[in-house]
């Protein structure tokens, strides 16, 4: 019966034996070639065990199945970007962005993939648009940090990798805001905040 192996199989991913999984649903894979729920299963399980060309495969057969369902693209996006493939990773998030436009990590994941390929005018047009939803957080401010810094603002990049930190204080943030502030000639202060 697969409706208890699906039930179970569910369980061990829920919690952290994703390794279970294959052993309960590939000996019922074969009657059940398109059960939708199962290859989700399966392709979670690969993704969590690193097995990535299996995830790609699962996740590429999820979206055939279902095309409209932009979890399984978002997936199949992420899979994309753990192969290394930042052309089709960048490709699968705006597919995803395409079929629900209000899904603010997918369009900040783009915006970043955007700016990764110097498509800076783009990055801004996502930014215009998250900030239209009320999204504000500190990945978008550490974005904004990096354009203005590639631009050659400087002191703007300082202003924003500031206001990053302040929301999220991490090492990063930190080092990027103190070589943003070096960069601006004040060498004692982005010294002293690394100390």
């Amino acid at each position: 019966a697969l409706e208890p192996r699906l039930k179970l199989a569910l369980v061990h991913l829920l919690e952290g034996s994703p390794e279970e999984v294959p052993e309960l649903l590939e000996p019922v894979r074969e009657a059940y070639p398109q059960n939708i729920t199962l290859l989700s299963l399966l392709a979670d399980s690969a993704r969590q065990t690193s097995r990535e060309n299996e995830a790609l495969m699962l996740y590429r057969e999820l979206v055939r199945l279902a095309p409209a369902n932009a979890e399984f693209r978002y997936r199949l996006a992420r899979s994309y970007r753990a192969a290394g493939d930042a052309r089709e990773y960048q490709a699968k998030l705006l597919e995803t962005l395409n079929l629900r436009p209000n899904l603010p990590t997918v369009r900040l994941e783009y915006a970043q993939t955007l700016f990764a390929s110097g498509e800076d005018t783009q990055v801004k047009q996502q930014l215009a648009l998250l900030s239209e939803q009320g999204i504000a957080n500190a990945e978008m401010k550490t974005l904004q940090g990096q354009l203005e810094q590639r631009s050659g603002n400087i002191d703007a990049a300082a202003e924003y990798f500031n206001a990053a930190f302040t929301e999220k204080p991490n090492n990063i943030n930190l080092l990027r805001l103190s070589a943003a502030i070096w960069q601006t000639g004040d060498t004692a202060r982005a010294i002293t905040l690394l100390e």
